[in-house]
């Protein structure tokens, strides 16, 4: 009985996993759906619009740390900790009517930073994970 439930827990580990990555590939086209959005809203000091889009990105890279955390990878679970810090930074400047674009820069510096070091362009131009 204890092999029928370690097998179907290794089982379940794996499918869980294969899931993660094909939700990774969701909450990041989700972050960048949203960027755009944010960058407009920012400029036209839209800031409800801004926030939004800054609350939406924080949740996003909620899932993206634990994901990361998944898989041992401390620099990126720092980026996306910080990436929440930024979107949350942009949702409170931008709500109370401030400049958010030092913190839209931080964002967009902590995305460069880990796509240069965890993501690769496929042959057929798509991009994956490392």
């Amino acid at each position: 009985m204890k092999r029928i439930l370690t097998l179907a827990l290794i089982v379940a580990a794996g499918t869980l996993v294969a899931q993660s990555d094909k939700d990774y590939e969701t909450w990041m086209k989700t972050v960048g759906g949203n960027m755009g959005p944010m960058r407009k809203a920012i400029d036209a000091k839209a800031g409800s619009e801004a926030a939004e889009a800054a609350k939406k990105i924080e949740t996003q890279f909620g899932h993206i740390e634990k994901f990361w955390a998944q898989k041992s990878a401390s620099d990126a679970v720092k980026w996306s900790q910080d990436a929440q810090a930024a979107a949350r930074d942009i949702a409170s400047a931008a709500t109370s009517g401030s400049d958010a674009n030092a913190a839209f820069g931080r964002l967009g510096a902590t995305c460069k930073g880990c796509h240069a070091v965890h993501r690769e362009k496929a042959p057929d131009g798509s991009w994956r994970i490392k």
